[in-house]
């Protein structure tokens, strides 16, 4: 019987063995095939671009201090003569206490040495209570007075500490129009400074550097485009039995799904660049490549901010690079070819020393 029992109890175990490992290999497929929905998801959300200017001029307005009222400390006096009456209570309430006992005695007791007794109590106590009241009036009237004089303190304090926020606040809004000034006024540190900060708060899926070069106050934007590896060769679909079924793309698929990309860095960093420098206005953006042995050009662009005013609603990458009259050739599988840089004119024949340089490295 026993052994019996034991077989019947065997295949449960299997069965629920079988079960879980079941569930944990559509977990594992789920897993899979999110994770590849996604690597194009991120892919895709870069061709979402907004062109939104900074609006300057407001932010010449000085921010007045956020003045706030005192607070009343007077709280203290009263805590303090309270607390300090209430150490008295007992004792002057023990005194009376005594003296009305010792009265009851001298008025229903006709001995004479008791009512001698009575008396000398009663009058003994009455100078302890005198005394008691005095030192009570005393006690508070300290105690007020240091409450008052903590309450000053502390007023005082506040107000210092006030006077020192209001003049952090003032130097810091001097500051901040003076930045904004310089920025206005076109001043290649003020430029360099804030292209550094808003270039990588982009945040792109994958790690990109920007060169930005200046002569003459004329500025060549060239972006590092990323390698085509970075496009899925591979499009994921889940099967209805919870498996992931991979299908190898068309070569043109993936062509077309990266120039779409690399039109769409160009733009995001165009708008960007237009968006928070206010006195661009004709700029040269060249999209390079490192993919083979040679560097190559694969995007040029020279545009102005009006015309990025109307790329920026282009539906897509491609089409808002066409729309600012972008340069890049493709072959009949839409791979992209090398194109020749565009170099500013302005520039003349001028030697590499004297251009000034920032490289930015964008990461997510």
């Amino acid at each position: 019987m026993a052994k019996k029992a034991a077989d019947d109890k065997t295949p449960q175990i299997y069965v629920d063995e079988t079960y879980f490992r079941h569930v944990e290999q559509m977990e594992r497929w789920r897993q899979e095939y999110e994770q590849w929905q996604s690597v194009e998801a991120k892919i895709a959300a870069v061709s979402k671009f907004a062109f939104d200017e900074v609006d300057y001029l407001s932010m010449l307005e000085r921010v007045p201090f956020p003045e706030r009222p005192l607070t009343d400390f007077s709280y203290l006096v009263d805590e303090a003569r309270i607390a300090t009456e209430s150490k008295f209570f007992m004792p002057i309430a023990y005194h009376l206490g005594v003296m009305l006992f010792l009265l009851g005695i001298l008025l229903l007791v006709g001995n004479v040495i008791a009512l001698w007794v009575s008396g000398t109590g009663v009058i003994t106590l009455l100078a302890s209570l005198y005394l008691t009241i005095d030192k009570r009036q005393r006690t508070i009237q300290k105690a007020v007075d240091e409450a008052q004089a903590t309450a000053q303190r502390r007023e005082e304090q506040e107000k210092q500490l006030i006077a020192e926020q209001r003049q952090k606040h003032e130097e810091a809004e001097a500051n901040r129009i003076k930045d904004v000034e310089r920025l206005m006024a076109g001043e290649r540190a003020s430029i360099f400074v804030k292209l550094d900060s808003v270039l990588t708060k982009i945040g792109f899926p994958f790690p990109l550097n920007v060169d930005i070069d200046v002569y003459n106050n004329i500025y060549r934007v060239q972006v590092w485009l990323p390698p085509k590896t970075i496009i899925p060769k591979q499009t994921c679909t889940l099967q209805n039995s919870g498996r992931p079924n991979h299908s190898d793309k068309e070569t043109r698929t993936i062509n077309k799904q990266y120039l779409e990309l690399c039109c769409a860095i160009m733009m995001q960093i165009i708008t960007v660049v237009y968006a928070h420098i206010p006195t661009f206005d004709e700029v040269y953006f060249n999209g390079m490549s490192k993919e083979k042995v040679d560097i190559e050009c694969l995007l040029a662009i020279k545009t102005t901010r009006e015309a990025v005013t109307t790329a920026a609603n282009a539906a897509n990458g491609i089409a808002a690079i066409q729309a600012l009259q972008g340069r890049f050739e493709c072959d009949t599988a839409l791979e992209l070819l090398s194109v020749e840089a565009i170099l500013p004119t302005e520039w003349g024949n001028v030697e590499p020393q004297f251009i000034r340089n920032l490289r930015v490295k964008l990461f997510k």
